[in-house]
């Protein structure tokens, strides 16, 4: 028997949100394992543009969150992080109905599962894809005279052109981690502030905690089931789930998807802007 999904939304705004088809799969269910514990957790807002056809820019705000242990880092939605907490006791109490949060998918492990390595956890439709990719820093430029303070941290300025983009990155070496957000690695302190040179990416530090050894905030990875796929498959994957996302989510045979807008009526959903933060 074919499931119907039913998507009740006003495209306009699911356009402006990015928002996707979002289905669960048995795989969400799944508790995951945990990989490692929370040393310092890192608090994001990333605002984006999704259609870089308008004018003026239409920018969406998007929580985030750096999760960094002994061994590996997670990078992720602050709102799906807080969903995922909510049905790991959901799951545990034996329950099926999980919330889901965020409208940024993926999550990006570093150093899991073998280090030296980034894995990239998505969801497109029912589809859960695991991208394994060996981790390649960018080369960065200081710029000198350069200061600036953040949350009530000193910081100076880097540059690197980097996975297609030109970027420029705050850091403190009063923080001596030499991590940021996404893969925006390899300074001599935190990154608590970056952004790409036409700003359709940015970054800012909202807060950061340090925990000690007692606390065992567990760091979780949910791909040991996700289908493997290398990065240039998954790119195509994106564009053709971008262009139709009804149309990817009804091509599994299980599924039938109908859309609805805010009266109940019928009808169509065309494309997401797709302005992949990679390129």
């Amino acid at each position: 028997m074919r499931k119907t999904i039913i998507i009740m939304a006003l495209l306009g705004q699911m356009i402006s949100m990015n928002a996707q088809v979002r289905v669960f799969s048995a795989l969400d269910r799944e508790p995951g394992i945990t990989i490692d514990f929370t040393k310092y957790r890192i608090n994001y807002d990333m605002k984006y543009v999704n259609d870089t056809t308008r004018c003026p820019l239409s920018f969406v705000t998007e929580p985030m969150v750096l999760e960094i242990g002994d061994k590996s880092t997670k990078f992720y939605s602050f709102d799906k992080c807080r969903s995922d907490s909510i049905n790991r006791e959901l799951i545990k109490k034996g329950e099926s109905n999980l919330t889901t949060g965020g409208r940024i998918s993926w999550i990006l492990h570093r150093d899991y599962p073998q280090k030296g390595y980034y894995m990239l956890l998505d969801e497109l439709g029912m589809e859960r894809y695991a991208c394994h990719e060996r981790i390649k820093e960018p080369t960065w430029t200081l710029v000198p005279d350069s200061l600036t303070d953040i949350i009530g941290y000193s910081c100076h300025l880097a540059t690197t052109t980097y996975r297609g983009r030109t970027w420029f990155a705050w850091f403190s070496e009063d923080i001596p981690i030499s991590y940021g957000p996404w893969k925006l690695t390899g300074l001599p302190g935190l990154i608590l502030r970056a952004y790409d040179t036409e700003h359709h990416y940015q970054f800012e530090t909202t807060g950061l905690k340090q925990y000690d050894a007692s606390s065992k905030i567990p760091i979780d990875y949910k791909g040991t089931e996700y289908e493997e796929i290398d990065k240039a498959t998954l790119n195509k994957q994106y564009v053709r789930y971008y262009a139709d996302p009804v149309g990817f989510v009804s091509n599994n045979p299980n599924v039938k998807v109908i859309v609805k807008d805010e009266h109940g009526n019928p009808t169509k959903m065309n494309g997401i802007p797709y302005n992949p933060i990679e390129r």
